[in-house]
């Protein structure tokens, strides 16, 4: 057992942990899209959502590809994007405190997040690429 701890405390190990939680936090924003969007969204008419949903899902491995070659540097996107979601959970824990009523998150919202967390996990991986960054 002892081993085995000290195998995923090494260094190269987390990152490739980080890397794991970046592909299931692509995952479930993509979930999360396809759910919201499957019942339209009555305020934006006509929107592509499942266009946009495609284009994710198709363009979410380069991501993870990209994360994993540059692993050491995959926690400061995952922390990142966790960070998005934590700053949308706060808005409506503190909306449902302050009016005092169970929140319902707005499907714009979660169509939000979902595409700036994808969208950050972009930027970050295309960064550390072009700028061949190494920590």
């Amino acid at each position: 057992m002892k081993a085995l701890i000290k195998r995923w405390c090494h260094p190269d190990n987390r990152d490739h942990l980080f890397v794991i939680l970046i592909a299931i936090m692509l995952a479930a924003n993509l979930t999360v899209s396809a759910l919201t969007m499957r019942e339209g969204l009555p305020g934006f008419p006509g929107f592509p959502g499942w266009q946009v949903w495609r284009l994710a899902l198709f363009t979410s491995p380069v991501v993870v590809l990209l994360a994993y070659v540059y692993r050491d540097l995959a926690s400061v996107t995952l922390r990142v994007m966790a960070a998005c979601w934590l700053i949308l959970a706060a808005f409506y824990l503190v909306g449902g405190v302050w009016f005092w009523a169970m929140p319902v998150p707005s499907p714009k919202d979660i169509l939000f997040f979902a595409g700036l967390t994808t969208g950050i996990a972009y930027f970050f991986t295309l960064f550390f690429t072009l700028l061949n960054l190494r920590v």
